[in-house]
């Protein structure tokens, strides 16, 4: 499954006017399971430093804590990226926020953006990084 999805994001970027001969899709999947760092584990007291994040292990965990997982385990790192990586897993998980619809409409097409509220959105500053395609 996950060289299926590396391959969807490369296909994607050609059809965007990447040059193809600039990406490989590679999925590694579970031979290449991640491994649990000092700072994942600092911030994420259920997944012990060192421990493959396997499916047979994830399947373990509470509900709560596979979605976690399973996240980590979708994460994409650039090498020229990896201050960045690190500084988003040493923030602390907020409440996911809610959203309000206009119950009013009752026809998806009439939604306008008025008709969304965001409650208790609290998110985290974006973290800067140049990036090149």
């Amino acid at each position: 499954m996950s060289a299926r999805i590396a391959q969807s994001v490369v296909d994607y970027l050609i059809k965007a006017g990447i040059d193809g001969a600039r990406l490989k899709a590679v999925g590694y999947g579970k031979f290449k399971p991640y491994i649990v760092d000092a700072t994942t584990a600092k911030s994420y007291d259920f997944l012990p430093q060192g421990k493959e994040s396997t499916q047979e292990f994830i399947e373990t965990l509470t509900p709560e804590q596979q979605e976690i997982a399973n996240q980590i385990n979708r994460h994409t790192e650039y090498l020229n990226h990896l201050d960045q990586v690190k500084l988003q897993l040493t923030r602390e998980l907020r409440p996911l926020s809610k959203m309000k619809i206009n119950q009013n409409v009752k026809n998806i097409f009439d939604f306008q953006f008025s008709g969304f509220e965001l409650i208790d959105y609290n998110p985290y500053p974006h973290i800067k990084r140049d990036v090149a395609v």
